[in-house]
């Protein structure tokens, strides 16, 4: 809140950014707490560093045709899609199955 008088529109979605951060990270703690899941953080930050890279690309893509832009966001749409997929580690895909399972189960 202290960002939103002093930097406007750009405070609050600096505020937001950092509230998002903050609660992923204690969600991961916390979660480690239940499940010991090994998540791969290079995966992560290849996502996190494809997704600033989209948004900088995205910025500069209103002053290109529109031909362009289509193929210029489809590039983007397919590497994220492409780089992103193999990050969801497939421990916890089985934990989650098993999770599903033992609720159903009781």
């Amino acid at each position: 809140m202290a960002l939103i008088p002093h930097f406007g529109m750009n405070g609050a979605a600096l505020a937001l950014l950092l509230h998002v951060s903050l609660v992923a990270v204690f969600t991961y703690f916390l979660a480690q707490r239940v499940l010991q899941i090994g998540y791969s953080f290079r995966g992560t930050a290849r996502i996190v560093v494809l997704a600033m890279v989209a948004t900088f690309l995205a910025l500069l893509v209103p002053s290109m045709s529109l031909a362009l832009v289509f193929a210029v966001k489809l590039i983007i749409v397919t590497a994220f899609v492409w780089i992103a997929s193999p990050v969801v580690p497939s421990e916890a895909l089985r934990h989650l199955r098993q999770l599903c399972r033992s609720s159903y189960a009781s």
